[in-house]
């Protein structure tokens, strides 16, 4: 009779267990010069995005890819996978570890809806990469676009 208590006490405890994990709340304000952007926001609705990736400054993702050396069997070959995996994605170039794409959508929302694709075992993530970057997005001529980068480990 002692041990009829064990029974609702486990069920409870199950019960109390969030099956989700929750992101992390907005920590407030990138420093300047940290070499990581926000992500957008939104103006219609104030929402930011939920991204695959940390943002990067452009400048020193592009630094850092450029002086890279092509491996032009593995970079023609992987440029061909990215494209397949990930269609969306323009302007694919592969060096030695890296590769630099861009996204370009019409709106902040729509480009934060392809960044969260680029992440799925279905997109890029499914090519073997270790890790995708996003640069801070540049609105130009009517269209927000962002440079991507892909780092796999070879």
């Amino acid at each position: 009779m002692r041990s009829h208590w064990l029974l609702p006490v486990a069920i409870t405890m199950l019960g109390c267990k969030d099956p989700e994990a929750k992101p992390p709340p907005n920590q407030g304000p990138v420093p300047a010069g940290s070499g990581v952007a926000a992500p957008p926001t939104t103006k219609a609705t104030g929402v930011t995005s939920a991204a695959p990736a940390p943002r990067l400054d452009p400048e020193a993702a592009g630094s850092a890819f450029d002086a890279e050396i092509e491996d032009k069997q593995w970079a023609v070959e992987t440029e061909s996978a990215i494209k397949a995996a990930a269609p969306e994605l323009t302007e694919v170039d592969c060096k030695e570890r890296q590769c630099r794409g861009t996204l370009t959508a019409t709106t902040d929302v729509e480009l934060a809806a392809m960044t969260d694709k680029l992440s799925e075992d279905t997109s890029v993530r499914g090519t073997g990469a270790r890790s995708v970057l996003l640069t801070a997005p540049v609105t130009k001529d009517g269209k927000v676009s962002m440079q991507i980068y892909v780092t796999y480990d070879r």
